[in-house]
């Protein structure tokens, strides 16, 4: 099959540039897309939108089926021999393609600027810390310096919080991170942290309301911890629009890309029906039941909220778009 076939290709990227006909920031759009076509078949998509500067980076998910590990092999033999991606990541990602069932999905996240990748898994509800730092170890290919330092962080934490997703980035000349995701299962979630690290994230949730859903993403190096949250207005399925006032806090100070963007987000309905979908979302279509049809719903993700290294505070924009399978007769509402 030649790289032609296998790397240009209607994505979901390019369907959602084409139905929001954004005006601000085409240079960004542009390495959007381009990153999009070289990655694998997936059904889930996340935009990253800078605040900082006028720039999105890109995420894709596919849920680790049969099918979906299939594909994966098929897309990881041809990028070995046309080296499109990030190799390191790639390497990354056949190490996990093999998982145990306790890993849900797999999500792709890429730098435009830079080609830069990593890679993320989701994780079940009952998976516990020693699970998932085990195979975090082998898998990414951590250093055993790094793994014990994962261990005795995350110890204590498993009183209060959950993991739900870890990752790693390969970017180059940068020391290797372990990215674990938590979720708080009780209230007293903060108190279980080290003194430093709980003060950082005081300092965060200081930053968002007070009655947001949170998530606590944890950077763990040989060398040194970092934190930031990944906040939104509520974990249940509402409309765009309902984050509004809670954005305003969240994200008060927003570059006109984001402006723009959210414009669109408050305005789109739970899930619309494109003119047209990305080639194997059509193939998909036939190992389904004849009674579903696939729909687009894009929907706002969350806000994410670190300090740089110098006391910068930064805060990031999530948009994430999913390929649901509706069953005919149902209304968009």
């Amino acid at each position: 099959m030649s790289r032609a076939v296998t790397s240009h290709r209607f994505t979901l990227s390019t369907l959602m540039h084409a139905h929001w006909a954004p005006t601000y920031a085409p240079h960004a759009w542009a390495k959007v897309e381009q990153a999009a076509v070289t990655l694998f078949a997936h059904d889930t998509v996340g935009w990253e939108f800078h605040s900082d500067r006028e720039r999105i980076d890109l995420s894709i998910a596919t849920a680790m089926t049969a099918r979906a590990s299939a594909r994966l092999h098929t897309w990881t033999a041809l990028q070995r021999k046309y080296k499109t991606v990030s190799s390191r990541a790639l390497e990354m990602l056949t190490a996990w393609t093999v998982a145990d069932n306790c890993y849900q999905s797999i999500w792709w996240e890429q730098d435009t600027p830079t080609g830069d990748a990593g890679l993320f898994v989701t994780v079940a509800a009952d998976t516990s810390f020693s699970e998932v730092l085990r195979d975090a170890h082998t898998r990414f290919g951590l250093s055993d310096r790094l793994a014990a330092r994962a261990h005795a962080l995350c110890e204590p934490l498993g009183s209060a919080l959950r993991p739900i997703a870890l990752g790693s980035f390969a970017r180059v000349g940068v020391p290797q991170e372990l990215r674990l995701i938590l979720r708080p299962t009780q209230k007293d979630w903060l108190s279980t942290f080290p003194r430093d690290l709980r003060q950082e994230l005081e300092d965060l949730l200081a930053q968002i309301p007070a009655q947001s859903d949170v998530n606590i993403a944890l950077g763990i190096g040989e060398d040194r911890i970092s934190s930031a949250l990944e906040a939104r207005y509520t974990a249940e399925a509402v409309p765009n629009a309902d984050w509004e006032p809670w954005l305003d806090i969240a994200l008060p100070e927003r570059n006109a890309l984001q402006h723009e963007v959210l414009a669109h987000a408050f305005k789109e309905p739970r899930w619309f029906v494109p003119e047209r979908l990305p080639e194997e979302v059509l193939l998909d279509a036939f190992v389904r039941p004849s009674n579903v049809v696939p729909v687009v719903q894009v929907r706002i993700s969350h806000v994410k909220i670190q300090r740089t290294p110098d006391g910068r505070l930064l805060r990031k924009l999530y948009i994430r778009g999913d390929v649901l399978w509706l069953q005919l007769g149902m209304s968009a509402g």
